[in-house]
């Protein structure tokens, strides 16, 4: 009976289910109730409405509709499927995996739902049963790229290394062929060509394609007077984040005579210290979390923004989909995301020369807007916290030498870690000093370690801490060593602001090169080695040669407040030349 649609209604609901796939969300709710209203129990009509509601930013709305679909036709793998996504909104983890569980349960051979199962699991860090949810899937859909993606992603952060290679040459081949659904994000992380990495971000940016329709309407009347420019900054992490201690000063020190300045904030309410410093340092502060792609765009447009700049691609957070309705009329990606978006709702990409040389412009989307230095802002007031803490404070030894990498673990190949373990052994008496970004990678990492020969003890494990602790403890190690094919970002401009020299090696794309822009930057190139062999020697010969190391520190401590890589008030500068070329 709930499942029958008479005549009269059936108009009602196709209208409906392709409002809702066109993203024209009002209109397709619109329909769904008044489907409802006159067949309270069409389970497909309510779990309709319940898509649209939390495709409107309404999940909690949302489940009360699947509630309602089940109890009319229970056992429905597409309709716990997406309570269960809601309750995952909701930052409902352990409930989710309940309903993921039982969609599987009524749908084995259901992939996305094992999909949904394998992140959601993730997230509670139950590593083992994700990854099993993962290869469960591939064996029903061993050509599904997003969930082999996932599933590389998974073991990279975690450096479990077995069969990885061979799993991320799988992935690569189905992007080449040009397999939908790849998160950019992760073939950043590989050692892919830029043809890959736009060919990924082209395949995904089509799952945002909106009709014109489907657009936030035109403001009319009475537009302002374009005695300033208005730059719309859109991001999910306006909170303790390294996005927002790159750009803090950068908003403050915006030219308030020619620019007007609008953050666009996404992500949580935070009531710390660095969102109050945000919204004190931005003309308007506008949160558009919680609400739909389509509201959020209307308000950027209502506001009459010149230039929206994205700080997040297709980083966790993303609200791309807000992009995709083109709410203003210049866009451009920036800092967030190190790479091509592959869209044709970005206009512009922030970058600088070393990071895109000539050769490799073909492979982006977006016309280039390139600044003459390092394209990374940074914050000239980062507090360091002093006294710093003692090497025995962090576990370290009094004597030996410490080679540092506070990089993410996902960026951690076995090329480098290889490097690194033979350092150890020519270093006597030397250790790694690693961020602790989960304990399978640390788990792993100690493993790999112990299978070079090398005690898992000489790895040491510094745990979270506030940023101006954090930035402290950069100046109990004595170099920092960095990976490749994805450099470190903020923690390399971190290990330069505290006084810790880096060793990187240049690499073929943006996520490769940004360390030696960084490098360059501060007047420090002869530290951007061509190759693996040469940055292993270099990082070898400044580790048994105590002098050099001093006169590369001392010229480190010279070049940090006059070179460009600190120089804000220089920086806003030129990204404000560049603003006003957008335009």
């Amino acid at each position: 009976m709930t499942n029958e649609t008479p005549a009269g209604t059936e108009a009602l609901f196709t209208g409906a289910e392709n409002a809702r796939r066109h993203g024209e969300l009002d209109r397709a709710a619109e329909h769904y109730r008044s489907l409802l209203a006159q067949m309270p129990g069409h389970a497909r009509g309510l779990n309709g409405l319940g898509l649209t509601l939390h495709e409107q930013g309404k999940p909690e709305d949302a489940i009360k509709f699947y509630v309602q679909s089940l109890r009319a036709l229970p056992d429905q793998a597409d309709v716990l499927l997406n309570f269960g996504l809601s309750l995952k909104k909701l930052d409902r983890p352990d409930l989710a995996i309940q309903a993921f569980r039982e969609s599987v349960r009524c749908a084995p051979e259901n992939v996305e739902s094992l999909k949904a199962l394998g992140q959601t699991l993730q997230t509670k860090g139950q590593m083992e049963e994700a990854v099993a949810a993962y290869r469960q899937a591939l064996t029903i859909a061993p050509d599904h790229a997003e969930i082999l993606a996932l599933l590389v992603y998974l073991l990279r952060q975690n450096c479990d290394w077995n069969w990885l290679a061979e799993l991320e040459k799988r992935l690569l081949c189905l992007v080449r062929e040009g397999a939908p659904g790849v998160p950019p994000f992760i073939i950043l992380t590989l050692d892919s060509a830029p043809a890959d990495q736009l060919a990924a971000g082209r395949a995904w940016s089509r799952k945002y394609e909106r009709p014109t329709s489907a657009r936030p309407a035109e403001v009319t009347g009475g537009a302002r007077p374009k005695d300033r420019l208005r730059i719309g900054y859109l991001s999910a992490d306006y909170h303790e984040h390294a996005t927002a201690y790159l750009v803090a000063e950068l908003f403050e020190r915006h030219d308030r005579t020619r620019f007007e300045i609008f953050a666009y904030s996404s992500g949580p309410d935070d009531p710390g210290p660095m969102r109050q410093r945000l919204q004190k340092g931005v003309d308007r502060f506008v949160r558009v979390g919680g609400i739909s792609d389509q509201e959020a765009a209307a308000k950027i447009r209502a506001d009459e923004i010149d230039i929206l700049v994205d700080l997040k691609g297709y980083t966790k957070g993303t609200r791309a989909g807000i992009l995709a309705l083109r709410p203003a009329p210049v866009q451009a990606s920036f800092l967030g995301y190190p790479g091509t978006s592959g869209a044709d709702f970005i206009d512009w990409l922030i970058a600088d020369p070393i990071i895109i040389p000539p050769e490799h412009r073909a492979y982006y989307s977006e016309t280039l807007a390139l600044l003459p230095h390092c394209y990374q802002p940074n914050d000239s007031k980062r507090p360091i916290a002093d006294p710093s803490p003692s090497r025995a404070d962090h576990g370290l030894p009094d004597d030996g030498f410490v080679f540092c990498c506070f990089n993410s673990s996902y960026k951690i190949t076995p090329t480098y870690f290889d490097i690194w373990m033979r350092l150890l052994r020519n270093v006597p008496g030397s250790v790694l000093w690693l961020f602790a970004s989960n304990p399978w990678a640390e788990l792993n990492l100690r493993s790999h370690a112990v299978d070079a020969g090398i005690g898992a003890h000489r790895l040491v494990f510094a745990r979270d801490l506030p940023l101006a602790k954090h930035l402290a403890r950069y100046r109990r190690a004595d170099l920092f060593l960095d990976t490749l094919p994805y450099t470190g970002h903020t923690t390399v401009s971190d290990a330069l602001w505290t006084g810790l020299p880096a060793v990187t090696a240049a690499g073929n794309t943006f996520a490769g090169l940004v360390a030696a822009s960084l490098l360059t930057a501060i007047g420090l190139p002869e530290l951007v080695a061509p190759s693996p062999a040469d940055y292993e020697a270099m990082a070898l010969r400044l580790a048994l040669t105590p002098g050099q190391l001093a006169d590369v520190r001392a010229r480190l401590a010279q070049n940090r407040l006059t070179t460009p890589l600190f120089n804000v008030e220089r920086y806003t500068r030129d990204l404000e030349a560049l603003y006003l070329k957008m335009v």
